[in-house]
């Protein structure tokens, strides 16, 4: 609940995509509160992770051939910033997305628009279902 009193002023889809289990968004939101730094995360650091998990989410990610990183928390990886095709820019804030190689396939989140200071963003898609 104290995730979707955050996210739901900054989510671009309705208050029922945040409360719907089969939806990318609350599986993405689902798995920012698991998080174990969860509570030290600013505002911005939650919608920039829970923008790429959403992304992660509406793209099949566990069937990516180059999904080195994505959606795990510990070690290495505990930053987006380490994740496979995600480059950031000197204060840490995501700058560029590169996800050649996995042959795309689903919709584009509109969440993605949460990420401020992405400038680049290549895809390569087998099939788009929908924007």
């Amino acid at each position: 609940d104290a995730l979707k009193a955050v996210m739901l002023p900054l989510s671009p889809n309705s208050a029922e995509s945040l409360d719907d289990e089969d939806s990318d968004q609350y599986r993405a939101m689902e798995w920012l509160v698991k998080n174990e730094s969860f509570d030290s995360f600013s505002t911005e650091k939650m919608a920039e992770r829970w923008s790429l998990a959403t992304l992660y989410e509406s793209f099949y990610g566990k069937e990516w051939k180059e999904n080195t990183g994505w959606l795990r928390d510990r070690g290495e990886y505990s930053d987006e910033c380490s994740w496979q095709g995600i480059v950031c820019g000197d204060l840490g804030s995501i700058t560029r997305i590169e996800l050649k190689g996995n042959s795309l396939w689903g919709g584009l989140p509109r969440e993605i628009g949460l990420l401020d200071d992405l400038g680049k963003f290549v895809l390569y898609f087998r099939s788009l279902i929908h924007l």
